[in-house]
């Protein structure tokens, strides 16, 4: 049984881990003057968001199939808009800001991580 088919069956635990991966995105987005990590260049910024909100948008995804909510669009509506929340919840923060290009980023990793968490529900057949 692979991770996605095991959480598909368990839907408490599948909206634990959506719930404390966006805790854990809203505390990130609440340090003030946040430093790229690693040393990368702020040009990474885009890449660090698509892969930050793959995963929401495959969590998310796994999520609702667990509660056999088919296609694509509610996860992807779901997560892309928890991104556009984070984006706003930046404008408050000293030394974070809100950015179209980072929202663009946040949208397409989560569109990219439901894509992939639906193809690997069909590869295993739930």
């Amino acid at each position: 049984m692979s991770v996605v088919s095991w959480l598909e069956s368990k839907p408490a635990v599948s909206w634990m881990v959506v719930v404390a991966y966006a805790l854990a995105i809203f505390y990130l987005s609440s340090v003030p003057f946040l430093e790229q990590p690693f040393g990368l260049p702020a040009s990474m910024s885009l890449v660090e968001h698509l892969f930050e909100y793959f995963w929401f948008g495959f969590f998310v995804s796994v999520a609702f199939k667990s509660k056999k909510v088919e296609g694509v669009l509610p996860a992807f509506l779901l997560s892309a808009f928890y991104g556009l929340t984070d984006e706003f919840h930046q404008f408050f923060v000293p030394g974070r800001d809100v950015s179209v290009l980072d929202f663009t980023s946040n949208a397409v990793g989560c569109l990219l991580g439901v894509l992939l968490a639906r193809q690997l529900s069909k590869k295993n057949g739930v």
